[in-house]
């Protein structure tokens, strides 16, 4: 993973297999093909890179929209427009926009992670995921490793990579396990918790900053 042309910390998991088709979007069936058929020179090391991200957007201000994606609380009635989260999954090699989740900006289960939960399973075993720190949660690691999906996330700003720990696998490259933690992750439906795994190794590396990943 040392040829991310980035100097933060990340977490990587999973293996290339086949991919299913029951998990192409049906939100976006031609961006799906698109993905699919990239071509072998658009891949990474035989990867097909997937973006996540989320963002807001401001609606038109109808009735039906701000009943559903109410405008911040602080502001009066009137004086703003109805706000929606999107959380998009897009294709690194294509530039389109595979799948996506969009929710209410504020309330329960309506945060980026909470949505993204919605996309896993739109990934496939061919697929690597890659996402900022705000994506990197047990939760989410578990779901995407129990499935086959690889990833690549920036490791959190509290977690410091001890790499006197583990399995030494060269200089500042060291394979861990992580066991699930006892506090169910927040924004994560029953069946999710059901399926997420009680651990799961991988390996932490350095290259011009910490690394991590799963094989």
């Amino acid at each position: 993973m040392a040829a991310i042309p980035n100097s933060r910390s990340y977490r990587t998991t999973g293996k290339k297999s086949g991919c299913s088709s029951t998990h192409q979007s049906s939100k976006g069936s031609t961006a799906q093909a698109l993905h699919e058929q990239a071509s072998g020179s658009w891949l990474w090391n035989g990867y097909r890179v997937m973006l996540v991200d989320g963002t807001t957007l401001l609606m038109p201000d109808t009735d039906n929209n701000q009943k559903t994606y109410p405008q911040q609380s602080a502001q009066k009635p009137g004086l703003g427009f109805p706000i929606v989260r999107l959380v998009g999954l897009v294709s690194l090699a294509t530039g389109a926009c595979v799948n996506y989740a969009i929710g209410p900006f504020q309330g329960k289960k309506t945060g980026e992670t909470s949505l993204f939960s919605n996309l896993i399973q739109s990934l496939c075993k061919q697929d690597l995921l890659l996402a900022d720190r705000y994506y990197t949660s047990y939760a989410n690691i578990s779901l995407l490793t129990r499935q086959g999906t690889a990833l690549v996330f920036r490791q959190q700003s509290t977690v410091k990579s001890d790499f006197t720990l583990g399995q030494h696998l060269g200089a500042k490259d060291h394979i861990i396990r992580v066991k699930k933690p006892k506090k169910k992750p927040s924004g994560y439906q029953k069946q999710h918790g059901q399926n997420s795994l009680m651990s799961f190794p991988f390996e932490s590396f350095l290259s011009k900053g910490p690394f991590m990943s799963q094989r």
